[in-house]
């Protein structure tokens, strides 16, 4: 759900014809689970049951539509030089909406892992 939605932010935020002088969010925070953050409306979770299949396959989709927008740019610099604001973190440039999702990741890999761990 999250990465479909930094596609659709990184898109829009692509649209914008200035330059952006903002100044790189420290972003590692996201790996501290220690830190409990609340997801915006937009990007809580659903109460919806999947099977395993269907979320691996919707995972796939959603990463297919970010390489597919990604490799799609003619000057992948632009990435630095544009931004969108974000419900959290406010104005951030395209870059660091790709960072953050890998790290956002990285933060539910641990979640999960800390559940299963949990059940041993």
């Amino acid at each position: 759900k999250t990465e479909e939605l930094y596609v659709v932010a990184i898109k829009r935020g692509l649209k914008g014809k200035e330059d952006s002088i903002i100044e790189n969010k420290p972003l590692e925070f996201l790996l501290d689970r220690s830190r409990k953050l609340e997801a915006p409306d937009i990007a809580k979770p659903t109460d919806e049951i999947m099977e395993y299949q269907e979320i691996v396959e919707k995972l796939h989709h959603s990463r297919e539509k970010l390489v597919e927008l990604l490799h799609s740019l003619e000057d992948p610099s632009v990435l630095s030089r544009r931004h969108f604001t974000h419900p959290v973190f406010k104005e951030m440039l395209l870059i660091e909406w790709v960072k953050s999702l890998y790290l956002h990741e990285q933060r539910h890999i641990k979640q999960i892992n800390e559940i299963i761990e949990g059940f041993k």
